[in-house]
This record gives C-alpha cells, structure tokens and sequence, in this order.
C-alpha cells in the first residue's frame, strides 16, 4: 500500500513539475524609420528574452534589416556591448524600454521611457544614422510555448508502464 501512496505522490509531482510557467521569454521585434538622421530607411530587429515585468532586461538584440547607406556588414548583427538593458512589460506589451548597446561596427540606442525618446542605429564612424524623434515600434512576434501536452502525455505514460511492470511483478 505505501508502494502506491509513493507512485501516486511521484506522478502528482512530475505532473506539477510539466506544468507550463507563466513567466515564459517573449520575442519582439522592433522598427524604427530615419526623420533626423544622415542615413534615409527603416531599422528591424529582434529583442529576445523578455518576460512580464519591470526592469527586465533583454537576452539578445538582434538587427534584422537596416539602410545599406551606414556602411554596417550584412543583417543580421548582434548587438553584444550592452551598457544599458532595461524593459517594462506588461501583458505581453512593452510598455517602457531604455536599450543601449554596440558592437564593433554599430551603436543602437533604443528609448521610450522617460531616458529617451526615439531610436538611433549608427555606425562607429561618425557621421551615419538613422536617428527618429519617434519612440520605435514594438510587436510582440512569438511567445515560445513548451509542449505542455508532449510533456504531460510523456509523463502519464511512464507512470502507466511502471504501474503495468508493477502488476506483471505481482502476478
């Protein structure tokens, strides 16, 4: 009888540990157009690793598509230097962000808090951006899911073929 409290107990656990958490990593991408900078187009990228909250700070920037006129290497470019890394996001909405960050050949301000207000994607070299007076748009473009019912089926089923291995033993 204690055999079975332990298994129920087991399989109780394991269905809890399956359980999907609520505070799973968002992805948003981001665009922002030139309106006083040197360097005419638009700026895409990805912002990767953000949960509900505030004060979060982003896993990876990532720039997707940018004006070939800055002079940059081929997108994508990961933005890896990161001096200032703070986002406000609530119900799946980022509502306030401050992201400073470079790499060898580029420098990205992202604002729309209080910090700053606008976006700017410059080269290292002086002279080239794009640059907007505009906070930049933010659009949630995923949230990875985990396969809750995979996980959940994978677990009943281990706990069925030891019952069933259990009950071949007895007899």
């Amino acid at each position: 009888m204690m055999r079975k409290q332990i298994l129920i107990l087991l399989g109780a656990g394991l269905i809890g540990l399956m359980y999907p958490t609520a505070s799973q990593a968002l992805v948003f991408t981001f665009s922002f157009t030139n309106t006083t900078g040197t360097t005419n187009g638009t700026v895409t990228g990805d912002i990767d690793g953000l949960v509900n909250g505030t004060g979060v700070a982003a896993t990876n920037v990532i720039l997707d598509s940018y004006p070939t006129g800055l002079g940059l290497p081929s997108p994508p470019l990961d933005i890896v230097n990161v001096v200032d890394n703070t986002f406000d996001v609530s119900n799946n909405m980022i509502t306030s962000a401050f992201f400073e960050g470079t790499n060898s050949s580029a420098f990205l301000v992202i604002g729309d808090s209080s910090f700053a207000m606008g976006a700017t994607l410059a080269n290292t070299t002086p002279n080239l951006d794009v640059n907007t007076d505009t906070p930049p748009t933010f659009v949630l473009s995923s949230v990875p899911e985990p396969a809750s019912a995979a996980l959940l089926a994978t677990g009943l089923a281990a706990l069925w073929q030891l019952r069933r291995r259990q009950r071949w033993a007895a007899a």
